[in-house]
């Protein structure tokens, strides 16, 4: 089970073709050993959750030795400025009056 992800008795049952009381006993079960705690999904229904915080290491790191490592998205520049910026306050006049006639 993913860390943070919400789990119901019927989702599981249906997706492992279990009977729904066998899916309860189960969590219940986990419940009881504290790997899962009661939540609630986005449909405000009853719902189990993983204690885990974080994700299990990779086969590959069992010891956890490297950080988990995220990514930022950068976007590429559009636009380009050349010459020389005249008349840039009477352009930022002419939207800001455009602008103040669309919020009328």
């Amino acid at each position: 089970m993913r860390a943070g992800r919400a789990y119901t008795a019927s989702n599981l049952a249906r997706l492992h073709g279990a009977s729904l009381d066998a899916s309860n006993s189960a969590l219940r079960e986990l419940v009881a050993e504290g790997k899962l705690r009661p939540c609630y999904n986005a449909r405000r229904e009853q719902a189990f959750c993983s204690t885990r915080e974080e994700p299990s290491p990779a086969p590959d790191d069992a010891d956890g030795s490297t950080q988990l490592l995220t990514t930022v998205a950068t976007f590429p520049v559009t636009r380009r400025v050349e010459g020389s910026l005249t008349d840039y306050g009477r352009l930022i006049d002419a939207h800001r009056a455009l602008a103040m006639l669309a919020r009328r």
